[in-house]
């Protein structure tokens, strides 16, 4: 079940603590001061401007009990949070000051002081408000872990598997003789063991065809129990990428820097409000990060028999081949036997190995981020020329989306039974 949570931050407008303004009349005569107001104020808090995060997640009660260095399961599940926010580089305290011919008293000045924030534009406003988020949609996430997938999963071992006996099976035996005419052979042979030319250009050639298929007997039978083996190990992969950045500049209409009180005392008459520039920046990284198992049906009778058809083979492979060797192994039923279930174990093993590779976990997550940041290089119409802090309004997100075992944008109710059986043999099972 999702749940939706709220966290408020520290605004700039917080941050930056207030600013003061003091105004004094000063005599040009005697150089008396005398002060004739006071401002001191804070930005307006925006609550569409407000630092926030919100995160929407599913709960996950399995993930606090685990075992470290330990596989449990898939214990994750989909996750989405975004933050946003308008924060200052160095929001601290700086110094303005004013003097101007006293509008009401003559003879006299108007002297203006401030103390507090001087940013480079109103953060209350950010002149043109929060960013747009640039995250991708789910299906558009999902797309590129499907393709994470593609380029960094495993060689699917009963693929490969299938893959090396049928070509054994089609190409890597002699097709010098069939196994026919190895049985029409067998008494003309024995009869002229002892001659030359039946041993050179008869036994000779026989003997190597034969070992040729006890080889390829033997190969067979260390595959499949290799295979056995490496059923429902788990291999790790994880995929990144290449990370999206730019930088893009966008003009702005010029303004004096930004101040908590009333400015205007402040002003230099005459004075040029000076540009305010704009810099956009954008984020986006991907990656995908799963776990791959695979599954191999067992108690085939062709698979199991090929097995012990291969033992047989490196036993005979273990001494010495010799006519009598050979002559032992008629009436060659045992290869006849073999190639009919090698065909049997490929049909089998091909018809599985689309299924069989599966994800005990997979999860392709996004990190992106927009960021808008205005500057000045100038004070604009204030003295001295102090320099504003630059404004940043950002938008920062992370979402995390959950693959099926069979990969992204399917459904359960989609697996049909051999998928389901392949599944349940694993311990997956849907949460």
């Amino acid at each position: 079940m999702s749940t939706t949570r709220r966290r408020y931050y520290t605004d700039l407008w917080e941050e930056a603590g207030e600013g003061v303004r003091r105004d004094f009349r000063v005599s040009k005569v005697t150089g008396n001061s005398v002060l004739e107001g006071t401002e001191s104020r804070r930005y307006a808090t925006v609550e569409s401007n407000r630092g926030k995060q919100i995160t929407v997640s599913e709960s996950h009660p399995s993930w606090s009990r685990r075992k470290s260095a330990k596989f449990s399961g898939d214990l994750g599940g989909d996750f989405f949070t975004q933050k946003s926010m308008v924060t200052a580089d160095n929001a601290g305290k700086q110094r303005l000051y004013a003097r101007k011919e006293h509008t009401f008293v003559p003879n006299s000045w108007a002297d203006s002081y401030y103390l507090g924030p001087v940013l480079s534009v109103d953060p209350s406003t950010v002149t043109l408000g929060l960013p747009v988020s640039n995250h991708r949609t789910r299906s558009a996430l999902e797309a590129l872990g499907s393709v994470a997938i593609a380029r960094c999963k495993p060689s699917n071992s009963l693929a490969d598997v299938a893959t090396g006996l049928a070509e054994l099976y089609r190409e890597g035996f002699p097709k010098r003789l069939s196994l026919a005419s190895w049985q029409g052979r067998q008494k003309p042979l024995k009869s002229a063991a002892d001659e030359y030319l039946n041993w050179e250009f008869g036994w000779k050639p026989m003997m190597g065809d034969v070992l040729d298929i006890l080889r390829g007997a033997a190969f067979a039978k260390v595959a499949l129990e290799q295979l056995e083996r490496e059923s429902a190990s788990i291999v790790r992969r994880r995929y990144e990428f290449p990370v999206e950045e730019a930088t893009t500049s966008a003009p702005v209409a010029p303004a004096d820097p930004s101040i908590t009180t009333n400015g205007g005392p402040l002003q230099v008459v005459g004075a040029s409000r000076g540009p305010v520039f704009k810099d956009i920046r954008t984020y986006r990284k991907v990656w995908f990060s799963g776990a791959f198992t695979f599954h191999l049906p067992h108690g085939f009778h062709s698979q199991n028999e090929l097995i012990r058809m291969g033992a047989k083979a490196d036993a005979l492979l273990g001494v010495v081949p010799t006519l009598e060797t050979l002559w032992n192994l008629a009436p060659w039923s045992w290869a006849v036997d073999w190639f009919s279930n090698a065909g049997d174990v490929i049909s089998n093993l091909s018809a599985w190995a689309s299924d069989s590779l599966v994800l005990k976990y997979g999860y392709v997550m996004e990190h992106s981020s927009v960021t808008h940041r205005y500057y000045k290089t100038e004070a604009g119409r204030y003295w001295p020329n102090v320099f504003p802090s630059p404004v940043n309004a950002s938008v920062e997100t992370k979402q995390r989306f959950r693959a099926t075992p069979y990969g992204f944008g399917l459904s359960w109710e989609s697996f049909g039974f051999r998928k389901l059986s392949i599944l349940a043999a694993l311990g997956i099972t849907r949460r």
